[in-house]
């Protein structure tokens, strides 16, 4: 996602690129640190981590949508690809915190909940 940020803020014209391009490359970057938080926090803080990831990913979606308005984006398919991306992570971050809440609540199940769980548990977002 970053990376694709920062492709496509470096196509806008001059005063986008400073104003939502800026914002858009900040919180890109919050994301990307929130994931790395999120797999290397300790189990009982990992929640709260997850949650925090997930709503800097919709405010990523917020800022890419802002992008669309002000007409920065080239293109539509840019923007679409761009929502995709950002709509990707907020949903595996969605997914992540549900998995870590329902691990919380039922501690024994996760035995019988196979390869999702351990997922979840060791933290990664795929």
């Amino acid at each position: 996602m970053l990376v694709w940020v920062e492709e496509a803020v470096r196509r806008f014209a001059r005063y986008h690129k400073y104003t939502v391009g800026s914002q858009l490359r900040t919180q890109a970057l919050a994301v990307c640190r929130l994931v790395l938080r999120a797999q290397a926090a300790d189990p009982s803080t990992r929640t709260a981590v997850v949650t925090e990831l997930h709503l800097a990913a919709e405010e990523l979606k917020l800022l890419l949508q802002l992008g669309k308005e002000v007409h920065a984006f080239r293109s539509w398919a840019e923007f679409e690809q761009g929502v995709e991306l950002a709509l990707s992570i907020a949903r595996q971050a969605a997914g992540w915190r549900r998995a870590l809440q329902k691990a919380r609540l039922h501690p024994a199940g996760n035995e019988r909940e196979g390869v999702g769980a351990g997922r979840a548990e060791s933290g990664q977002l795929v």
